[in-house]
């Protein structure tokens, strides 16, 4: 994908709700990549310093002062700092709850460029001060953060069709990063059984027969809702497992490299320690021992 080509996220027809994680963060000098995995969708906006951003090992996005960084949930993503001196980024966190039933069939799920800028999007802009107006306050409500956070998501959904319509051939990022948005019942049902047993050694075969296809069928349908194999997916429900584990403060002593190889499924530390690094960049040992920063 060159450089100028920026991915269309697909968000889903929902409810959209504030999740609670919100506000001013900085990022120190020096620090090194950041392997995180959001469990909701987070909206970034830079106001010092260029953020990088690197999704699933496929695609490799960047934004400086100005512009926004919209990343998927559910998926292993490294923040890393492009720029020398201290980083500075406002972040907010918001999800998607079911919609009523007499209703469902009438939404349609809608798409975002994953990096924007102010101008571009001044609607965005000025919905995100708001919401951050808000949060800044001496006793913030919960119940207009969640307003204005409905009015944030309208407004990128405005956004998000403007643009389709000026670049219909922009490209588009894989629809299914973890279960949110997976179109086909039977690949979602496959990522929730992995989700749940993510050490467990499948076999395709296995996991096919839990939702009436065959092993060539479901590769075929993984391949093309997904845009990769389904042991790709596997390999990502682990390390999904191993990012939680290694964040994990835990109330003794803290689980050793082996222990947290062996439950997340990998068949040796070794295996697991390079596997970490080569799609993380950093190994699991020095992960865990980073300088504290809130996410």
């Amino acid at each position: 994908m060159a450089r100028t080509e920026i991915p269309f996220l697909r968000l889903p027809a929902g409810l959209p709700f504030y999740a609670g994680r919100h506000g001013l963060r900085e990022r120190p000098a020096g620090l090194g990549p950041m392997p995180i995995v959001h469990p909701d969708y987070d909206l970034l906006w830079i106001q010092k310093g260029t953020m990088g951003l690197q999704v699933a090992e496929r695609l490799r996005l960047a934004a400086a002062p100005g512009r926004f960084m919209l990343v998927p949930p559910g998926v292993p993503v490294v923040h890393a700092g492009l720029s020398r001196g201290t980083q500075l980024f406002w972040f907010c966190h918001f999800g998607f709850r079911p919609l009523p039933a007499d209703v469902r069939d009438q939404a349609l799920p809608f798409e975002v460029p994953m990096v924007f800028s102010e101008r571009q999007a001044p609607d965005v802009a000025r919905a995100f001060r708001r919401l951050n107006k808000e949060k800044r306050t001496a006793r913030p409500s919960a119940l207009r953060l969640e307003r204005l956070l409905i009015g944030l998501v309208e407004a990128l959904a405005s956004f998000g069709a403007a643009q389709a319509r000026r670049q219909p051939k922009a490209p588009r990022a894989p629809e299914a990063w973890g279960v949110a948005g997976v179109a086909d019942a039977r690949i979602a049902e496959v990522l929730r059984i992995i989700d749940a047993e993510p050490a467990r050694a499948w076999r395709v075969e296995e996991l096919a027969g839990r939702v009436g296809l065959s092993a060539s069928h479901l590769h075929h349908l993984c391949r093309r809702t997904l845009g990769k194999p389904v042991k790709r997916c596997l390999l990502e429900a682990r390390l999904k497992l191993a990012l939680r584990m290694l964040n994990e403060a835990g109330g003794g002593e803290r689980a050793s490299m082996l222990e947290i190889s062996r439950a997340c499924g990998y068949a040796s530390q070794h295996y697991f320690s390079r596997h970490f690094k080569g799609v993380f960049g950093v190994s699991p040992l020095r992960y865990r021992n980073r300088p504290p920063l809130a996410w």
